[in-house]
C-alpha cells in the first residue's frame, strides 16, 4: 500500500509566469518572455506533515489542515505568539493523541503564482503523506 501512495504524490504544478509587459505578446516570437529569462519566484510555502505533539503510543491522530491562502504554521498561531495553539493547548487534555499539522500550496489568488492542483490532488496528497508519517514512526495504518 506504501508503493501505491508514494507513486500517487502529486507535486505542485510549476507557476504560470506572465511576460513583464502584455503588449510583448503581440510581437514576435522574439519578444516573447521565457521562463529562462524571467526565473520563477513561486512564493515558498511550508508543504507535507509536521508533527506538533509525538506520542509513541498515540491512539489517534489530529491532523488539522488550513484552507485557502493559509499555512501550517500561520493559521494556527495567535497574532504575537511564537507558538501554535493546537501544540500548546491539546497535549496536556489529549496525552495519547499525536497533534499534527499539515501545509499544502494554497495560493489561489495570487496574480502571477496560483496553484493548480486540484481538490483531488490535495487530498491524495494529504492521505499519502499521512500514510508515509505513520509509517515512518512504525505507527499502524
Amino acid at each position: 500500500m506504501k508503493k501505491y501512495f508514494k507513486a500517487r504524490r502529486q507535486k505542485p504544478a510549476p507557476p504560470i509566469v506572465p511576460a513583464a509587459d502584455s503588449s510583448q505578446a503581440q510581437g514576435s516570437s522574439s519578444n516573447i518572455a521565457s521562463k529562462a529569462d524571467h526565473p520563477s519566484k513561486a512564493p515558498s510555502f511550508p508543504d507535507g506533515i509536521k508533527v506538533l505533539y509525538n506520542c509513541p503510543d498515540a491512539t489517534v491522530d489530529i491532523c488539522f489542515v488550513h484552507g485557502l491562502t493559509g499555512d501550517r504554521e500561520g493559521t494556527w498561531t495567535a497574532h504575537g505568539q511564537a507558538i501554535a495553539w493546537p501544540e500548546t493547548l491539546l497535549p496536556p487534555k489529549l496525552p495519547k493523541a499525536r497533534i499534527l499539522t499539515y501545509g499544502y500550496d494554497a495560493y489561489v489568488v495570487r496574480k502571477s503564482v496560483a496553484s493548480e492542483n486540484r481538490l483531488i490532488d490535495h487530498a491524495t496528497n494529504l492521505l499519502t503523506d499521512l500514510t508515509t508519517n505513520r509509517a515512518e514512526c512504525n505507527l499502524s495504518i
